[in-house]
Parts: structure tokens; sequence; C-alpha cells
């Protein structure tokens, strides 16, 4: 193949070779490329061009289009398909619980609140915009269905209303086409002042500082990079403890184990901010905070809720686990919400083998653009039914 296999992918290979003999059966000793091609995760980037040389004519004269593919890599993990023909038939399947003996329980808590009067005027005149104009667009070619991706950022609006969070210049909150259609603007919100402080920043200010008392260590994840500078400002001020900031792109992978131990744990630092993908795996020494509180929906993403209250909910932790998720209620954040449970409850009863948990895992997800489409196409669903029962 030309590319170099991923050390787990051989890893494996050798170790069903070695105990497997239907594996044997399909793959001699030395397919390895074989088994990759069949069942691991390849990395491959698609250029299009447009021909500079020639059109093509059917009738009338269109552009020429020529596409090239070449591969980058492999990306770590199987298929499914691997791990139900060849894996677990050969295995024995342990859950967290069968390991977690004596380990204190974990408690999960939805919050609702209620968004002042002038929030929810204002997010509910976007939401009203931004379904006008989907509606408007639906039987208009290269604009249907183009508007799906704002729908689910909408509910994010809620907590990035502030000049300081918003996701334009001057902190106005914008909904907008996407690139191919020149960004074109469908609706926007003027900012509230950076000074406001909003109903769940009021309530998550009020639980650190409770949990503080008791004792207990507290981490808080945002989805929005630019929220977490603002979070950490609050809860600085109100508790007087160091809310520090793991930024992912400042603190490489290999090295953030290292860095929580000495910025966090030997400086005894009560409270962090990151966002979860920054911690949601290979990491062992979370286990010095107890209560983590999900200020932000990670975009419905099963895996990346499961692993980061893995951070803590694991063997080594000594105290009750707490997980809060607030949600503003009456808003698209409650539907949010309502769709990334039925996401971990799907992961959960497949052992986390569904495909979608599977290749995100692997590195080959789909682009959060695409995956954003995905969601708001399910928030379109939702919203619709709630209209019909409504009716």
């Amino acid at each position: 193949t030309g590319t170099v296999m991923n050390g787990y992918a051989d890893s494996m290979f050798l170790n069903m070779w070695a105990i497997n003999r239907e594996f044997r059966e399909e793959f001699d000793r030395n397919e390895r490329s074989k088994f990759v091609d069949r069942f691991g995760y390849r990395k491959r980037v698609v250029d299009l061009e447009k021909s500079e040389k020639a059109t093509v004519e059917f009738g009338s004269v269109t552009d020429r289009v020529e596409k090239s593919a070449r591969v980058t890599g492999d990306a770590p993990g199987v298929l499914p398909l691997f791990l139900l023909r060849y894996l677990l038939p050969v295995s024995v399947t342990l859950h967290k619980a069968d390991l977690a003996i004596n380990l204190p329980p974990c408690t999960q808590v939805r919050h609702e609140i209620d968004p002042t009067p002038e929030q929810m005027s204002r997010y509910v005149s976007l939401r009203s915009a931004l379904v006008q104009q989907i509606k408007k667009d639906r039987f208009v070619e290269d604009r249907a269905g183009r508007l799906f991706g704002q729908l689910a950022e909408l509910p994010s609006y809620l907590d990035r209303a502030t000049a300081d969070t918003g996701n334009s210049e001057g902190g106005s909150f914008e909904i907008r086409y996407p690139e191919s259609l020149d960004n074109e603007l469908v609706a926007t919100q003027a900012p509230f002042a950076s000074d406001v402080l909003m109903p769940k920043e009021q309530w998550l200010v009020n639980l650190v500082e409770a949990e503080l008392a008791e004792g207990r260590n507290v981490m808080v994840f945002s989805w929005h990079l630019n929220l977490l500078p603002r979070l950490s400002r609050l809860l600085e001020a109100r508790t007087g403890e160091k809310a520090t900031i793991l930024w992912a792109n400042k603190v490489p992978t290999a090295k953030r184990q290292n860095w929580i131990d000495k910025e966090i744990v030997r400086k005894e630092r009560r409270i962090m901010c990151t966002n979860p993908v920054a911690i949601q795996t290979g990491l062992n020494n979370l286990v010095h905070f107890s209560t983590v509180i999900w200020m932000e929906n990670p975009a419905c993403g099963p895996t990346i809720y499961r692993q980061a209250i893995g951070r803590i909910d694991r063997i080594g932790q000594n105290k009750e686990t707490r997980v809060h998720f607030p949600v503003y209620r009456g808003t698209l954040q409650d539907q949010m919400h309502n769709l990334l449970l039925r996401k971990v409850a799907i992961s959960v009863s497949t052992d986390g083998l569904d495909p979608e948990s599977s290749l995100q895992a692997a590195g080959v997800g789909a682009e959060s653009y695409q995956a954003g489409l995905s969601i708001g196409k399910e928030l379109w669903r939702l919203m619709q039914e709630s209209e019909a029962e409504a009716a």
C-alpha cells in the first residue's frame, strides 16, 4: 500500500493470527496490509480541481472536474465488523462496574434554569428568523438544508450572548450561511454587556462555591473555546480560587498528564476549565477532581461525554462523583440534552461499538460542519414533532 501500518492494527493482527484459526484461514502471516485494507481506517485526502484545458459538452458546456486522492496515513483502530466477527467470540467482556469494587457512586443531575425575559426574547428572535429561513429554503436549489448547521449552533447563543463571547467581531451573535454561500447574514443579535451575569452563570458560581466548601474540586467544561476565559474570570471573582484553563492547543496531548501534575495537583488548584475533548482519554490524574459541570453540550458526542466523565469516575477516586448539566428551560438546549442522552444510551448498550463513536475514536469521524448538519437535522425533526403535538 505504500503506507506504514499503525501500531494498534499491527499488534491486533499478530495477536489474532496467533489465537484465531478462522482468522488465519482468511489472512496469511504476511498479509497485514490486506488486513488494514479490509478492517482498518485509512485517512485519505480528496483534491478537486477544475481543469484548465478542456470542458465536456452534453447539450451545454460544463466545467470538467478532475479528482485525485492520496492516502495520508492509517488511523488507529479497527472497524466494528472486525470486533464482532473475530474478537468478541474469543474475548471476555469486562465492564467498568466489574472492576470498580468499592468505587464511590457517580450521580448525574440535569438542572433546568430559566433565562431572563430579555435573554429569551433575543433567543426567540434568532430562532424565528432561522426557522423561517430554513422553511423558505426547502425548495431552493443549493440552499435547502444549508442552515441546519446553524440550527445546531443556535442553543449556544444562550451561553455566548455577552460581548466577550459572541461569535463575531464586536461580540454580537450572528447566524450566517456557510462560506460556499458567501457567509450571507441571516440574523444577528447585539450582545449583552460583558459584566452582565447570566442566570446559568449565576447558578454556576453558586454551585462551585458550595462544592468547594464541601472540600470538592471542580472541573468546568465548555464546548466553545472563547467561553473559557469568561467562566474562569467569573469563578475567580466569586470564589477567590485560581480557575486554571487547560488549552489543548498550548499543551500537547503527550504532555497533558505532566502539565496537570505540575499546574493543578502540586499547586493544589481546585478549579480547572477546559474543553472536554482535551481530557477525554489517557489521563489518570484527574481524580484530583470529584465534580464536573457541563456548561455546554459537547455537540451531542456520546464518546466525548462518557470518556470525559470517566476521568473522575474511575479507580483511584475516593469521593462521590457528581456530574452537573445545566440547560435553559424551554429552549433547544433541552432537546439537545435529550439527544445527547439518547446517543449515550445507545453507546452504552453496544459497549461503544456504534459506528459514530468508533469513527470518532479512530480520528476519522465526520468534520464538525457535517456533524453540525446531522445534529441540526435531528433538532429540526424534534421541533416539527413538538409543533405537531402542540397543534
